[in-house]
């Protein structure tokens, strides 16, 4: 994962674009936080009908509890006095929060995309660079299949890697630390029931990760080795042709294909694993939130509306975590790729003819 990690830092070249693509990822999970709590009152309104509540009488309400910071009074007054245009005020405010965030998660989704794009281009000539000045004797001992597939595919896939980590796992990673803080405002008792479940999530994620890493890794050695003698046998077939040696190259790929796909089944099991063991874990740990609090609603020790809310905030936040488990392994994915990229960048250029030439003298030169 180093490598990976020393690669991001090519994102630098675009550093404000980057930061602006991040502050828009934050900005779009500001506004679901806003949104989830202004379901706060809603709840409060439609689950307790007998008391009429309306805005109006619960920042009235509010300001009567001692608070650190008061709904100014010019606000108050301007609040809807009757519960169902108090509905339909938070409903706008739900909406309009909604297209607002739906525009900065664009903005985001467009200004990361285009700084991963514009890294990789950077890296892939960055690449070609060293191959390039690499000595002769290197390129062939290799063969040029080994450089043309790192060129080409090894950054493909740390493109992947870079997409997964700035433009999805920023926008899950925001949004669903955005609703665990709406949980923890709401009832941080509840909240911290299900915090653990992180912990446990993280280490299964980490385990299941080095898998996924060590395998791409020998898939990708595969590869090259199937594109290598794919290329070749297809170069010289009139050769193969000549000496009616059909039968063997088609032989030693099936033997190099078979090796390749023997590689890829072995990070199957990783991958296919992620996904339902996140899922077994977040419902397990929904079912014992509920059993915890269903005595305590019944008996009146906690709000249902401050039950519904911390429910609805947690589900919100797992949603946002869930995609996460993908997303991880597309990161872990990309390391193998980008330390075979590492060792072309950072490989010994051929030294300069021009290096050992004697120096001219001065006067000649003038």
């Amino acid at each position: 994962m180093r490598s990976f990690w020393r690669l991001t830092r090519e994102m630098a070249g675009d550093k404000w674009v980057l930061l602006l693509a991040l502050s828009f990822a934050f900005c779009s999970a500001g506004g679901l936080g806003a949104g989830i709590l202004s379901f706060g009152p809603l709840l409060t309104m439609v689950l307790d009908r007998e008391a009429n509540h309306s805005l109006h009488s619960l920042a009235i309400d509010y300001n009567a509890k001692p608070h650190h910071a008061y709904i100014p009074q010019a606000i108050i007054d301007l609040l809807p006095t009757t519960p169902l245009s108090s509905v339909m005020l938070i409903l706008s405010v739900i909406a309009v929060i909604t297209l607002v965030g739906g525009a900065f998660n664009f903005l985001h989704q467009y200004l990361s995309q285009t700084v991963t794009a514009r890294t990789i281009g950077r890296i892939r000539k960055q690449t070609y660079d060293a191959v390039v000045h690499q000595p002769l004797i290197t390129v062939i001992t290799r063969g040029p299949t080994d450089a043309v597939s790192r060129i080409i595919r090894d950054t493909a896939e740390l493109q992947r890697g870079l997409i997964a980590l700035l433009s999805k796992a920023v926008t899950q990673a925001t949004k669903g630390v955005a609703a665990l803080l709406v949980a923890v405002v709401s009832d941080w008792r509840l909240t911290v029931i299900a915090i653990p479940t992180l912990i446990v999530i993280a280490v299964i994620l980490r385990k299941l990760g080095k898998r996924i890493r060590r395998g791409t890794r020998s898939s990708l050695q595969a590869t090259h080795e199937l594109l290598r003698h794919s290329t070749e046998s297809l170069q010289a077939l009139r050769a193969v042709k000549t000496a009616v040696a059909e039968d063997e190259v088609s032989s030693r790929f099936h033997d190099i294909n078979q090796n390749v796909v023997h590689h890829e089944l072995r990070v199957r099991t990783a991958r296919a694993l992620s996904a339902p063991v996140v899922e077994s874990i977040a419902t397990i740990v929904v079912l014992i939130l509920t059993a915890t609090v269903a005595n305590q609603i019944l008996n009146g020790t906690v709000k249902l509306e401050d039950f519904v809310l911390t429910f609805a905030s947690l589900g919100l936040a797992g949603a946002s975590f869930r995609p996460l488990t993908g997303l991880i392994t597309d990161i872990q994915a990309a390391a193998a790729p980008a330390k075979r990229l590492e060792e072309i960048i950072h490989s010994v250029p051929e030294e300069s003819p021009a290096a050992n030439l004697p120096e001219i003298p001065r006067h000649i030169r003038s």
